[in-house]
Formats: structure tokens, sequence, C-alpha cells
């Protein structure tokens, strides 16, 4: 999974990839000022590794990548390279400045528009060729009322992931790399005297029109706190007007906003957790450990977390019911320690 940091310039977009990729793993390269990988904490792995006796744990990472193209790199001259360079992530994390010269309302505007006008010209590209198609009956009338629906949508400021689509409709967009369909989460990176102060309430109901997760903090603070002790982080946040465990909770909100869920296996002395979408089967979860296990796959033997916590051990939750044998369309959920029988 692949994740955009964006943001203009000056809002405080490396210092929060810094706080989710420590030690940056790639060189940045055309309009990414950093590659790094977050590492998902998850307070369920210190439990199962007791149980199971695990001598080394792997936990799951997403990529995360600093995108200066809406920064100190954006050129009007650029907006097709740039936005471009969007294609294939998965989710942004917009940074809104909310500290002088920045108002977090326009900030949040800005980007926001640029990333619709993206695909406003997309949509109407395509009408031109539909129009153009329509006459050597290549095209239908329904295509074309789709796409303008798609554009009107659009020309009023709204976003794609706000439509919902028809079978018919997901399939005539299928193809199209539009930026506003992206989950996106988005961060308020406020100054000392603001953070108390109330965000306009049109905003704020904006985000949820829309379904956007917020959050709210001094990211300098949380950057220079970080390597204390939980006991004094807590104190010094507190004294800001913050709650603790910035970083964790945005980690969990963006696993969401991509409908991603856990879950673990135990092998070879190792405890693993591994992400995949909500509505995996255990075959395709097979194939996220190795192509192999996937197209051998016999049976999966699971147990979720809650029930082996219940139980206290594998073996009781055996005996009980708890761990029991499912097929290649059991439907993976978010906890289950799952072991793959397969033929190799």
């Amino acid at each position: 999974m692949k994740v955009a940091v964006i943001g203009s310039m000056g809002v405080g977009k490396s210092t929060l990839f810094d706080l989710l990729a420590r030690g940056h793993e790639g060189k940045a390269r055309g309009y990414i000022s950093g590659v790094g990988l977050a590492e998902i904490e998850d307070p369920r792995i210190e439990k199962i590794r007791e149980i199971a006796g695990s001598k080394s744990v792997k936990k799951p990472r997403i990529e995360i990548y600093d995108f200066d193209g809406f920064g100190k790199l954006w050129k009007e001259e650029r907006v097709g390279e740039i936005l471009n360079e969007l294609l294939g992530f998965d989710l942004l994390l917009q940074i809104v400045g909310d500290f002088p010269p920045f108002e977090p309302e326009s900030d949040f505007e800005e980007i926001d528009l640029r990333l619709i006008l993206a695909d406003l010209s997309i949509v109407e590209n395509k009408l031109k060729r539909i129009e153009k198609e329509k006459m050597a009956h290549r095209a239908t009338e329904e295509e074309a009322v789709f796409f303008r629906k798609l554009r009107d949508h659009l020309s009023a400021e709204n976003v794609l992931s706000q439509l919902h689509l028809t079978e018919f409709e997901k399939n005539l967009i299928q193809g199209y790399s539009f930026l506003t369909v992206l989950p996106r989460v988005v961060i308020f990176n406020s100054s000392e005297e603001r953070v108390e102060e109330d965000l306009p309430d049109s905003l704020i109901a904006r985000l949820k029109e829309r379904g956007y997760p917020h959050f709210r903090t001094i990211l300098p603070i949380e950057r220079e706190i970080r390597e204390l002790e939980p006991e004094e982080r807590d104190e010094i946040l507190a004294g800001y007007g913050l709650k603790p465990g910035f970083v964790a909770k945005l980690k969990k909100a963006i696993l969401e906003a991509l409908g991603l869920i856990t879950f673990f296996t135990t092998a070879h002395d190792e405890l693993t957790a591994w992400l995949v979408r909500e509505g995996t089967t255990a075959k395709e979860a097979a194939g996220h450990i190795h192509t192999d296990m996937e197209r051998g796959f016999i049976r999966a033997d699971v147990v979720h977390y809650d029930d082996l916590l219940g139980c206290g051990d594998f073996k009781k939750a055996r005996e009980t019911g708890h761990l029991r044998s499912e097929g290649k369309d059991y439907v993976v959920r978010d906890g289950d320690i799952i072991f793959i029988k397969f033929s190799r």
C-alpha cells in the first residue's frame, strides 16, 4: 500500500513524514522528496507472541511518500506532469496549515480544488471523445449521460468518492485514475496559539460529508517528544491541550480508510502480522504469505485473537473448538491467527 503525504509548501509535510517513516528507505526522485516505511504497531502482537512462544516478530508496514508536487515544486505549467505523479497511490494524507500565514479552510480548499480540477479535465476530455464516437456508433448516449453526471458533480466542487455508482457506472469508470476517488485523511498542523480554537464549522461539515477522518495537533511538538518516555510525553502534550497517541491513531485511521485488516501467522519461532483488505478469503490470504501456499491451499486452521486470549493457549483453543478448520472461501477477520495447510 502506497500513501502520499501532500500539502502546500511549509505546512509540515516533511515533519509528518519523519514521524511516520522513521529510518527512510528510498531515495528522492522527481516530485517525491522522501520514501519510507511506516511500521504498524498492534498491541495484540505481544500477547500472541507470549502465547505462541515466538522469538521474533515481523510487523506490517506501509509505504509513505513525501510528495512535493503541491509544495516547493509546484508550477502551473507542469500541472499535468505533477498530477500524473500521484497516480498509483492508494491514499492521500493531506496536511493543512493551521498557523500564520495559513488559514485552514483556504489551505485545504486550494489543494482540494487542484485534485478536483484534475479529475474534471479527464472527464471533459472523455466527453469530447464520446461525442465523436457516438457519430461512429462506438459510444452510447448512456455513456454520455454518465460522464456529464461526473462533470456536473466535479464542477460543484465535490469529489467522486461521494458518488454512489451502479454496476453499469462502475464498469464505465474502470481504467480511469481519478484522484478524488482515493481515500483521504486530513491532518491540521496547528500553532500553539490556535490549537485550542475551533476550526470553521463549514470545513468540519465538508470533511464529514466526504467521510474524511481528520486530526489536529502540533507536529513539531510531536516530533520533539517522540523519544521521551510515555509519561513525559503525555505530560508535555497535556500542557498544550493535546491528547496522547497521535501517531498510533493516525496509522489506525489510515488502515481503516484503506479497508485493511490484520491477521497473524506463527511459524519457525516467528510471529508475523499481515495486512489484507476486508473481504479477503483464506486462500487469498495464503497468497499474501507465499504464492505456493495459495496454489496448493488445502485448509486454514483459524482462531481469533479474543478466543485465544480467553483460552490461554492453542491446545485449549482447539479442545474448545475455537481453533477450527476452514476452507478456501472463509473470509478472514481482523485478529485471526491462521495456520495454512497446503501441498507443495
